[in-house]
């Protein structure tokens, strides 16, 4: 998987238990975001 923005490898993925987000550790582009509802 590689950023749409910038192209980079460095992918990362943040997850609090409410929501996941998945964003370039490089530019912070946000490449995807998914709310959990529980």
């Amino acid at each position: 998987m590689k950023c749409p923005e910038c192209g980079s490898a460095n992918i990362r993925k943040d997850d609090d238990g409410r929501n996941i987000v998945i964003f370039c550790g490089d530019c912070g582009f946000v490449i995807d975001d998914e709310i959990i509802v529980s």
